[in-house]
């Protein structure tokens, strides 16, 4: 094994300069990687979240095409997704789905059909529940071409 070369001090020459640079292209590398896999993980849930949110729009696609009254069950698996901030429906844009991943701008997921939440107020928007919880889905009566959403039974 060859010992290293040192100068007249003992010193090995050389050395700080080839720690700035390991330092620096570790300051430049890091985040970069830190970012790309954030952003491949990001990609990763929203692919599974909308795949879950898949499931939502055939069901209110099939009760569409149903006579009034008529009742769809959809269980979505949203709670492993740990970096959905909020998956809503309803309300003023009432044929897509908006949902929010932490950190993140709001986007949207079309249905292609009106959906909602009717209470004594009217037609409403309503958060869809990431814990599993089950969502029904009803060919209203009160309002023409609408699909009720309510989470649970309708009772």
């Amino acid at each position: 094994m060859s010992a290293l070369s040192t100068d007249r001090r003992g010193d090995i020459p050389g050395l700080p300069l080839e720690l700035m640079v390991i330092g620096l292209v570790m300051v430049v590398v890091i985040p970069s990687v830190y970012s790309i896999s954030n952003h491949y993980r990001d990609q990763r849930i929203e692919q599974m979240l909308q795949d879950e949110l898949s499931k939502f729009k055939r069901a209110a696609q099939e009760v569409e095409g149903t006579g009034a009254g008529n009742v769809r069950v959809v269980k979505l698996s949203l709670s492993s997704l740990s970096r959905v901030e909020y998956v809503r429906c309803g309300g003023e844009m009432p044929m897509v789905i908006r949902y929010r991943l932490t950190r993140g701008s709001e986007k949207t997921f079309n249905l292609g059909v009106a959906v909602t939440n009717i209470t004594d107020e009217g037609a409403n928007e309503i958060e869809l529940p990431l814990d599993g919880t089950v969502i029904a889905l009803r060919r209203t009566l009160a309002y023409e071409g609408l699909v009720e959403v309510r989470v649970g039974d309708f009772s």
